[in-house]
């Protein structure tokens, strides 16, 4: 709960892209209720992450050689440790539609539910990538 009214009331003074700020929300209470996706290490063998990353909706980034539900980008990976480091504030950077979709996509399998709420917050500023 505190998680959810912190990062509301984070919204209502953010003047930045809503995206990433919906991502950090996402992110936040996806971490409270411990589904934080593993990003230092890979989720299928547990091997070390090199540069081609994916990521896999069972838990995380995956290596190259396991296979992946989503190839990430650099600016996606980049988006994504920006999320996790970033605990107290959202973090002012750049965050691609295509994490919001992935953190969604994410969300729903973890906690199995569809998020209407995020349905809504793309018709109001188209936030996801289609």
């Amino acid at each position: 709960y505190d998680t959810l009214v912190r990062g509301l009331e984070g919204l209502s003074t953010w003047d930045e892209e809503v995206r990433a700020h919906i991502c950090w929300q996402l992110w936040q209470l996806l971490a409270a209720a411990g589904f934080e996706p593993m990003l230092d290490r890979c989720v299928r063998c547990g091997g070390a992450i090199g540069e081609a990353l994916g990521f896999s909706f069972d838990g995380g980034v995956v290596c190259r050689r396991c296979t992946a539900d989503r190839a990430l980008g650099p600016s996606s990976v980049a988006a994504l440790q920006a999320l996790a480091a970033s605990r107290e504030a959202c973090p002012r950077s750049e965050i691609p539609g295509a994490v919001l979709e992935l953190l969604a996509r994410y969300a729903s399998r973890h906690v199995d539910s569809e998020f209407r709420s995020l349905c809504v917050i793309d018709q109001m500023f188209g936030t996801m990538q289609r």
